[in-house]
């Protein structure tokens, strides 16, 4: 898969499953302080190839960040789940907006200033 790739309405995905984003950081390679782009995205690859053939399904989208050592998706939980136990994966993390972060007053009163 390459940076940015969509798979189509005919991919295998788990029909009526809902679908989560997450961000996917890799273990860092032995011996290496930053790993090369290309390193990364042949790591990327392979786990995500990996999660297809134990799951049967596919992500919806991926977006390999070279730079970063790590990948975005959109995936059922199966597959997400299949994932996160690559040995070559450090960590998973949601990258999902559930919602505002805004939080309704207790007491709602007018703020009078001193003059």
């Amino acid at each position: 898969m390459a940076r940015g790739s969509s798979k189509g309405p005919d991919s295998p995905t788990a029909k009526g499953a809902t679908m989560h984003e997450a961000v996917v950081m890799l273990r860092p390679v032995s011996g290496k302080l930053a790993p090369d782009p290309a390193s990364t995205r042949r790591i990327a690859n392979a786990v995500l190839a990996e999660a297809t053939a134990k799951t049967g399904l596919s992500p919806e989208a991926t977006n390999i960040m070279d730079q970063l050592h790590a990948f975005s998706l959109r995936a059922p939980q199966t597959f997400l789940d299949a994932l996160s136990l690559a040995k070559q994966v450090a960590q998973v993390t949601a990258n999902e907006d559930v919602g505002s972060a805004y939080i309704e007053p207790v007491r709602k009163r007018s703020v009078q200033l001193p003059e």
